[in-house]
């Protein structure tokens, strides 16, 4: 049985993973400043601030040094092998950001 030939990835799926590790590190950026500041959201002592015993700014530094981590994890250490273990983390944690964020959200409009 002949083996295929395995395709180099082009255009934006050749720097994809460097696009996620430049938004995660803003993400983690703009979190830990919101920490630095004092100020965990413009609803100061809301029960809404908290997401269990942690705060939302912490929770999010927290994932956003998550997915940088699994999105760099793979060039730094030169092995495509846990590329695509990887890659399901961080549509895990992608997908996990987005249902917390929509349900702030959602707590934002409608019950505030």
């Amino acid at each position: 049985m002949p083996r295929k030939r395995k395709q180099q990835p082009q255009g934006i799926q050749r720097y994809s993973r460097y696009f996620i590790a430049g938004t995660a590190s803003a993400g983690l950026l703009l979190s830990i400043g919101c920490i630095a500041k004092g100020s965990s959201s413009p609803l100061n002592g809301s029960a809404y601030v908290q997401f269990g015993a942690i705060s939302i700014p912490s929770l999010g530094v927290l994932a956003y040094a998550a997915m940088l981590l699994l999105a760099v994890l793979p060039i730094i250490t030169k092995h495509q092998d846990i590329a695509g273990k990887t890659w399901l983390g961080m549509f895990i944690g992608s997908t996990a950001m987005t249902v917390l964020s929509g349900n702030r959200l959602y707590f934002m409009f409608s019950v505030m």
